[in-house]
């Protein structure tokens, strides 16, 4: 109630009215408290901006005064999350379809994400439910991101692909001021889904700069020329502001890669690259194409994601060490159609991934579905030497918890360091330091010791005759046990050493820094 009574104060000041103006005794309960459905507006606002989506949903349903605000506020409904499942067809697809009714027309960035509780073509609610989604969308409509993820079309039943392509091809049409489009793993049929992608083009060329469309093609597309594909590569080279992109490896060519470093020189920022063990027979890309587009795009991150290894000599050709790899995710579980992968293998390939991406890696998730020391092994040198490394994800793939601890423990300690120096920067940014300012440290020690030195320099006559009579210094320097015996038991320049406490500092720091030295 505090925060609501300074809600209603702030308010009242903004609108230099107070606040008797708009409530009396008579607008409280027994106990002197506000009724809630006499709150203004503009503290109803305010107070369901903090509350998530499924919670403004519940308010809705309180009175009709709160799904009054909920429902015309349009800051509520700018960024909407819609989930597809059939585990819990019912409950998602209604909330849905209801948002799309209701709140649609405030709509600005949208993502969809879909839940398949059988995979493959024995899905079909699924499609379904997307279908109904994209009917309950109004006509009006101006969307600056749109992403669907998990889609998967494949289906023996063409006439609900039609459908949807009819449907999607109708909500692109009117999208002049799309900025990002995703449709990752959307296993779209070869000629319906050229005609998604061409309506695309057509209209958001302009202004369209991110494009994520890896695992859009059926698997089946990938046997198919490269003919069919030709207004794909046409119309990705056509957009103007492209800096995000996203698209299978089967796809990729050293032309395409060529036309990519002309037409985008200095723009690209990410390329997301999806390969899987279907592609086997694609061409490996040359390590020249890579360093033409690395040289174009300065500041070019690519993200490899592999799923499955049908190969490893091909895999490791796959991931050159010239491509300026920051992400990367191994997906190794052995399928029904696909081999069974050793663990000398997989550990064969963590070695790789550590040589070759030891200064770019940032991010690493690995799935692999089994358990083995060898594993476990290359784990940890991989996390170890790649020491821009904050983010893992290994779903208990370790065959001993100490290796997980371990792993836990070094991304906790360099997370711990990025957020203390720069948050967000994760290379090290090395300062460089004059040579007056290494010395300052000690230096001001001596200043705030001072008066022993001091006694030092007042004391030190013998020690300045020696300095001024060079034979008998000349001569100790060629009679080496003598000087030795000295030292050993030199009564003298202990007394120094010990009125010195300053001195006996530099004195470890040299000796220590004389040991790290010596190899």
């Amino acid at each position: 109630m505090t925060t609501i009574t300074n809600m209603v104060n702030m308010y009242a000041a903004e609108t230099k009215r107070p606040c008797e103006k708009y409530f009396t005794k008579k607008d409280c309960n027994s106990d002197g408290l506000l009724h809630w459905e006499l709150l203004p507006k503009q503290i109803l606002i305010k107070i369901f901006d903090y509350l998530q989506q499924h919670d403004l949903i519940r308010v809705a349903t309180v009175c009709q005064s709160w799904r009054y605000v909920v429902k015309n506020t349009p800051q509520f409904w700018k960024k909407i999350h819609l989930r597809l499942s059939c585990k819990h067809k019912p409950k998602y697809h209604k909330t849905a379809c209801w948002l799309a009714k209701t709140m649609g027309r405030y709509f600005q960035e949208v993502y969809v994400s879909c839940n398949h509780k059988h995979s493959g073509m024995h899905c079909k609610d699924v499609r379904t439910e997307f279908r109904e989604l994209l009917s309950s969308l109004p006509n009006k409509l101006n969307l600056t991101k749109l992403k669907i993820t998990d889609l998967q079309l494949e289906s023996p039943l063409c006439c609900v692909i039609r459908i949807i392509r009819v449907l999607m091809t109708r909500l692109l049409s009117k999208q002049d001021r799309l900025e990002c489009f995703q449709m990752s793993s959307a296993n779209w049929p070869v000629h319906e889904g050229n005609n998604v992608l061409y309506v695309l083009f057509s209209v958001a060329k302009g202004t369209l700069q991110s494009l994520l469309i890896d695992g859009f093609y059926e698997e089946i597309s990938f046997d198919y020329g490269p003919e069919v594909f030709d207004n794909l590569f046409s119309g990705i080279l056509s957009l103007n502001r492209l800096t995000k992109l996203g698209i299978d490896y089967v796809f990729l060519s050293d032309f395409f890669l060529a036309e990519l470093s002309r037409t985008f020189a200095g723009q690209l920022k990410v390329l997301k690259v999806t390969t899987s063990q279907v592609d086997r027979k694609t061409s490996i890309l040359s390590r020249s194409s890579w360093v033409t587009l690395t040289k174009a795009c300065p500041a070019l991150k690519v993200a490899f994601t592999i799923n499955g290894v049908f190969s490893l000599f091909k895999t490791v050709r796959k991931l050159s060490p010239v491509v300026p790899v920051y992400k990367l995710r191994l997906s190794l579980r052995s399928g029904p159609n696909s081999p069974d992968v050793g663990s000398f293998s997989i550990a064969a390939l963590l070695g790789h991934v550590t040589m070759s991406y030891r200064h770019t890696l940032v991010k690493f998730e690995v799935d692999i579905g089994r358990k083995s020391g060898f594993i476990d092994l290359a784990f940890l040198m991989l996390v170890k030497k790649c020491q821009h490394v904050v983010h893992v994800k290994t779903p208990k793939q370790f065959s001993h918890p100490e290796s997980e601890r371990v792993v836990r423990n070094l991304i906790q300690h360099r997370r711990r360091k990025l957020n203390m120096r720069l948050p967000g920067d994760v290379v090290n940014k090395r300062v460089k330091i004059n040579p007056v300012d290494q010395a300052g440290p000690s230096s001001t020690k001596q200043d705030q010791a001072g008066p022993s030195r001091t006694k030092q320099d007042q004391v030190g006559p013998s020690r300045t005759k020696q300095d001024q009579v060079g034979p008998s210094r000349t001569k100790q320097d060629q009679v080496g046990p003598s000087r030795t015996k000295q030292d050993q038991a030199g009564p003298s320049r202990t007394k120094q050493d010990q009125t010195g406490p300053s001195r006996t500092k530099q004195g470890q720091a040299g000796l220590s820094t004389a040991h790290a030295l010596i190899p």
